[in-house]
């Protein structure tokens, strides 16, 4: 969604060369201009003029995925150095750094530039970032007794728990693990898709 909530973005999944922004009040949708890409993710920049996406390009489709931050109209597609087979792609606060990794996290501040690996100490997969620009992160080994519903925030490289980044035992009594957790783009709060049976929940934590 850009910042300004007017539009949002659909990667197409019948035909994944095809990027949308698509007008929220009207539904209009308007087709970005293809770049010889195929895309696996893409995510809005801040200033709602670039994207950041996992991408290949189609005449290489053998080739690990990579990172590349692809202006919205006109301008080349700048690919990020060492940046192949990184998921979890995401735009830090303000647009100045993207950050990606599972396992390792690495940090790119100049998209010409090599990027720097993120001092944190546990493994863990990169989720999203808070309103003040701390890293969220999901980590297997300092998950609580009986679940993995539990996100971190990184301060001066170590895990801190706060209670709007876990899933309350009650909301997910019964259920399966955590498929997929996500961050609000505003940083304020956490979404959590697991299974109950055969029925899907998708629950918040930290919404005002």
């Amino acid at each position: 969604i850009s910042p300004d909530g007017k539009t949002t973005l659909l990667l197409d999944q019948d035909n994944r060369q095809l990027l949308i922004m698509v007008d929220v009040a009207t539904g209009r949708r308007t087709p970005l201009e293809t770049r010889g890409l195929v895309y696996e993710s893409a995510s809005l920049f801040p200033d709602g003029k670039q994207l950041l996406v996992t991408a290949r390009w189609k005449d290489r489709m053998s080739a690990v995925p990579f990172l590349a931050v692809h202006p919205i109209s006109g301008g080349a597609v700048e690919v990020l150095p060492f940046s192949e087979g990184f998921g979890n792609a995401r735009v830090g606060p303000g647009g100045k750094f993207i950050a990606a990794g599972r396992g390792l996290i690495m940090r790119w501040d100049r998209w010409d530039e090599s990027p720097k690996p993120v001092k944190i100490d546990a493994t863990c997969n990169l989720i999203g970032f808070d309103e003040s620009g701390r890293y969220i992160v999901r980590a297997a080994s300092k998950q609580p007794a009986g679940g993995d519903a539990a996100l971190f925030v990184v301060n001066d490289g170590r895990l801190e728990s706060e209670p709007r980044w876990t899933l309350a035992p009650s909301h997910r009594r019964g259920a399966g693990p955590v498929a997929v957790a996500v961050v609000s783009t505003d940083g304020k709060s956490a979404g959590f898709w697991l299974r109950r049976g055969a029925a899907e929940l998708y629950l918040a934590e930290g919404l005002s």
